[in-house]
Formats: C-alpha cells, sequence, structure tokens
C-alpha cells in the first residue's frame, strides 16, 4: 500500500502517537482519483468540468478575464493537472480561498520545486536565514506551501518528521534530524504553510541537497449529505453504516428546531483530548431548502443555533432556524429538505514529502 494511504488508528492531538496503536488500514478516498482526458485538445472549461466530475474537486474561476485555451493533457492526478494547466498557459491557482476549495487568479503561474504526494501537494515556498545577535547563533527556516484536495475536510495538521541535507565545505553530506511540530487547526482550509527551523549551514553551502518528511494530517476522507425530502420526526436514514434520525420536529410561526441524531460506526471517530472533542464536527452541516412558488427557485436557510441533547446512543443535536428579513423560514404548504452533512469517518494519517536542491539565500 502507498505511503500516503498509511493510517493511524489512535492519537493525541498533542502530536504524539503510540507505536502500539498504529493500524494499516485501506481508506479508498485517501488515494487520488484518476482522471483521463481525450488525447485531442478540450477547452480549459471541459478540463475543469472533468476535473470535477472525475476527482470532486469544484474549481472557482476567479479571473478578470476569463480567457478559454484549449488543453492537450497527460495528467492523471488533480494537481499535476493543475500544474499542467499552468506551465501550460500561465495562468495561477490558489489553494487560499475562503471557506476552502481551488480558484484560478488572475496570478501568473510560477513553477516551483514541488512534490505531489497523492491527495497533497507540496511547494518549496520560502528560505531565510537570520541571526541572533544575543546568543550569536544563525538560524534557517525553511517554509512550504502545503495543499490538499478540498474534498478532503481536514482538521488538524502537523509534521510529524523531517530531515534536511547539505554539503558541507569539509567532511561530506551533513544530515539534520529536526523536531516533531504539534497539530495546529486547518479546519474549513485547502492550504496551509509549514515551517521549520534549522541551524543554518555554513556561508560556502549554496543550497540544501533535500528537505524530506512526514506530515500527520487528521480529518474526514469523505462527507456524506442525507437528504430528508419529508420533514417529520421519526424519519431515518443510512449510508456507509452512519446513521442519521430525526427524532423530534417542532414548528412554531417564527423558529423551527430539528433533532438530528446520528450514529457512527463503531471506532469511526477519533478519540480526541477532551478540549478538542467536538472539534471533529466543526465541517458538518444542518440546512433547510424548498422551492419558492413565485419564483420556482431554490432557497436555502442556515439555523441560527443549536444546542446538545441527551442521547442513548451516538451525538443528538437541536438545531434552530429562525426567521429573518432576507431569509425567511419555508412557508407553511413548502416540502422543506433537510440537509444534513458529515463525515462517514474522521481518521489521522501520513503523509510522505521530499524536495531537492534547495537554493539558501
Amino acid at each position: 500500500m502507498a505511503l500516503f494511504t498509511r493510517i493511524i488508528g489512535a492519537l493525541s492531538l498533542c502530536g504524539l502517537f503510540a507505536d502500539s496503536m498504529l493500524a494499516q488500514l485501506p481508506i479508498a478516498e485517501l488515494n487520488p482519483r484518476i482522471v483521463k482526458f481525450p488525447a485531442r485538445p478540450i477547452s480549459l472549461t471541459d478540463v475543469l468540468k472533468e476535473l470535477e466530475e472525475k476527482t470532486g474537486n469544484p474549481i472557482t474561476d476567479m479571473r478578470t478575464h476569463k480567457s478559454n485555451p484549449l488543453l492537450t493533457l497527460k495528467t492523471d492526478t488533480f494537481w499535476k493537472s493543475l500544474d499542467a494547466i499552468g506551465k501550460d498557459t500561465g495562468i495561477g491557482f490558489s489553494a487560499y480561498q475562503k471557506g476552502g476549495g481551488i480558484a484560478l487568479v488572475d496570478t501568473p503561474y510560477r513553477a516551483l520545486k514541488t512534490d505531489h504526494a497523492g491527495l497533497f501537494r507540496f511547494v518549496f515556498k520560502h528560505i531565510a536565514v537570520s541571526r541572533d545577535e544575543e546568543t550569536r547563533t544563525h538560524d534557517c527556516k525553511l517554509t512550504l506551501d502545503v495543499a490538499w484536495e478540498p474534498r478532503l475536510k481536514l482538521i488538524y495538521l502537523n509534521l510529524d518528521s523531517a530531515e534536511v541535507g547539505y554539503r558541507k565545505a569539509k567532511g561530506g553530506l551533513h544530515r539534520e534530524n529536526l523536531a516533531r511540530q504539534v497539530s495546529y487547526a486547518v479546519d474549513g482550509k485547502s492550504a496551509s504553510p509549514l515551517e521549520f527551523q534549522f541551524a543554518s549551514p555554513e556561508r560556502a553551502t549554496r543550497s540544501l541537497d533535500y528537505a524530506k518528511g512526514t506530515i500527520r494530517a487528521i480529518g474526514a476522507p469523505k462527507m456524506l449529505e442525507f437528504r430528508f425530502a419529508k420533514l417529520e420526526a421519526k424519519a431515518s436514514l443510512q449510508e456507509e453504516k452512519v446513521r442519521v434520525a430525526i427524532p423530534e420536529v417542532t414548528k412554531n410561526p417564527t423558529r423551527w428546531s430539528v433533532d438530528v441524531a446520528t450514529v457512527y460506526p463503531k471506532d469511526a471517530i477519533l478519540p480526541f483530548e477532551s478540549f478538542q472533542e467536538n472539534d471533529w464536527m466543526l465541517n458538518n452541516r444542518v440546512w433547510l431548502s424548498w422551492i419558492d412558488s413565485k419564483t420556482n427557485l431554490r432557497n436555502t436557510l442556515e439555523p441560527t443555533g443549536w444546542s446538545p441533547q441527551a442521547a442513548k446512543e451516538g451525538i443528538r443535536m437541536r438545531h434552530h432556524f429562525e426567521a429573518r428579513t432576507a431569509a425567511p423560514l419555508p412557508p407553511s404548504n413548502a416540502e422543506a429538505t433537510l440537509h444534513v452533512l458529515t463525515p462517514n469517518r474522521v481518521v489521522a494519517f501520513t503523509v510522505p514529502f521530499e524536495l531537492q536542491d534547495l537554493p539558501l539565500p
């Protein structure tokens, strides 16, 4: 099994993983989905549609002037395809979008040292050398951009292990192991900078031979959407052994309250620390939708709040929907659908990376 599909069965969010708890679990969603483009040239618009359809990753075109060049791509994965588009057209893209996702942007594409590792893309972004006058030491700080396919909903990320190597003026190759870092939250994003610091090489050293290591990521490999076409108590749906039910519904003229009970398979959700035990739910979403009888358009309404409820098993939340000026409650005669978006599981896994020949300033 590929390195980037190594899954860890249990964790401590301070970054320490017990070796006795390591497990090899084949989770298909952690492998990249393959895209086969036609041999003939196709438009950029069609390429983006094909990428979204085959990989599940939508790409927003945020360019001021939206050209639509023809492309002949021989790539087979999401990140390799985006880099090929950039190299062929000069069109840049960004993974730092509000709410996550990938967008084509006006900033021109620039080819940088890159490592594609499954659902992840590692890019050499910045390196700096500094001097501390008090300690008389020189430090080197290396910054990588880590991006992941938007369909993967991450919660935490951390540097698990890293090593840099460079040639000394005398003495051959020097290797330096870097310390593991504490996990940090990346919820709602599709990219994050990754920084690590080490003693600066001597001035005669012109570049790092390599920087390699692994990151540990924590998140949901796949999100499941449950649609309750009839908003009524006792309704229940199940997918991939995840069961979602509506135990209770209360409708008032200015407020609807809907209880949503979710039961996950055993060991599907990692055992978080007590102060972070609900963080995995940040990717969950509940909303109402209905067709407006006058405009024939679909309206949506997000809850204004929620409160936990006692449950015999799983998790039960009461979601409150209140009428607002720009977002009224559904009419009494409307067929409102309740949507529940939740993970199929939450896992931790490691991803290896390696970048070579990194120039020093």
